[in-house]
């Protein structure tokens, strides 16, 4: 162990440098969420020697503090992975630490997600706005917000319509989306719009979307973001979907997707999702596909 223990370094100071390795490798808001939950946690310490039982009393302050099972999930992992590079790093004594935080499981929660209806309407609100051309791309494809607005044109073939990508979010395994779109589709028509008015500048005109690739917040949210954010709620409040985010329109996607009986495999191929667990939290079958499924069972007795 280092000669540095923790009786004579503040643990705000370790988990500054945790994030500071960190950083590079994460998304802007999940940089915030970071930091919002290093923050709590060294508050919590505050200039005591960290022990175990001091993490024990943290992990019951989250239990405590909110009743949503997604929060305590989410703050308890946080400080768990902390933990565990500060053992990795020996500042803290191995398998004392981090094996005393245990996660909650994952709550079972319905997603909720934009009908067609919706959608025709938020295209039609966004017509000659950049969130037109992304609300097709999540819609159609199942795009997650970074990767709508990080799009290059490399990723695109027009003329087999298909979009072939490695997702923002999964950058570091490498595992690639393949995703085709509809021959003169509405995604197909606002991609071909898009190229003939590429930027002319040589670096913005690799992105799909310029306006959106300018403003992705890569180390936290900008004001220029935050008004295209506003923007996009305004959009939803117009078509009586208030309470949806961008994100839901990928649930929109991958619910299609089995309703339609896609596999799982082949949906991780669509959307780059590493595993059937994660495809499966995000699928929503419907009334229509679940008696679908047992009229044909039923047929075959």
């Amino acid at each position: 162990m280092n000669e540095e223990t923790p009786r004579s370094t503040p643990i705000a100071d370790w988990y500054q440098h945790y994030i500071d390795q960190m950083k590079a490798r994460w998304a802007g808001n999940t940089l915030v969420k970071a930091q919002l939950e290093a923050d709590r946690f060294a508050t919590f310490v505050g200039d005591r020697p960290l022990t175990p039982l001091i993490v024990a009393d943290y992990q019951a302050a989250q239990h405590a503090r909110s009743k949503s099972q997604w929060t305590v999930k989410s703050a308890l992992e946080w400080v768990q992975k902390f933990l565990q590079w500060a053992e990795d790093m020996e500042f803290l004594e191995k398998h004392r630490f981090a094996r005393i935080i245990k996660i909650p499981n994952r709550p079972l929660v319905r997603p909720k997600m934009f009908t067609h209806v919706q959608y025709e309407a938020l295209k039609d609100e966004s017509e000659g706005t950049v969130w037109y051309y992304a609300i097709v791309m999540a819609y159609r494809i199942g795009t997650r917000y970074s990767d709508t607005a990080m799009m290059k044109w490399e990723s695109i073939n027009l003329e087999r319509c298909y979009v072939q990508f490695v997702p923002w979010k999964s950058r570091r395994s490498g595992r690639e989306a393949c995703c085709p779109f509809e021959y003169g589709g509405d995604l197909h028509k606002i991609l071909l719009e898009l190229n003939k008015t590429r930027h002319p500048d040589p670096m913005w005109s690799q992105y799909v979307c310029p306006d959106m690739a300018m403003n992705y917040p890569q180390f936290g949210p900008n004001d220029a973001q935050r008004r295209l954010r506003h923007e996009f709620k305004r959009l939803c409040r117009k078509v009586g979907a208030e309470d949806l985010s961008f994100h839901r329109l990928r649930n929109s996607f991958i619910s299609r997707l089995v309703n339609t009986g896609t596999s799982t495999t082949m949906g991780g191929q669509l959307t780059g999702l590493v595993n059937s667990q994660i495809f499966n939290q995000y699928a929503v079958p419907d009334l229509d596909a679940l008696r679908k499924a047992v009229d044909n069972m039923s047929k075959e007795d």
